[in-house]
């Protein structure tokens, strides 16, 4: 799935559609897998993950998870 938010070059916080199992969560920008702990953080609490980069405008981005 697509996170509701899209990115603009600022935003670094994007949202699941539910809470996700610890460490299933896989992002995607651009089609390229996104590396855990270096690309982007799981943040379970707010149903999300968070860039540790804003990706720029145009980006496409999507994930994937196993649902609690």
């Amino acid at each position: 799935e697509q996170p509701a938010e899209s990115p603009d070059g600022s935003r670094t916080q994007f949202s699941t559609s539910t809470t996700y199992v610890s460490g299933s969560l896989r992002v995607y920008a651009n089609g390229l897998i996104q590396v855990p702990g270096v690309h982007y953080t799981e943040d379970i609490g707010l149903d999300g993950y968070t860039f540790t980069t804003a990706p720029p405008t145009g980006f496409v981005l999507a994930h994937e998870f196993l649902v609690r």
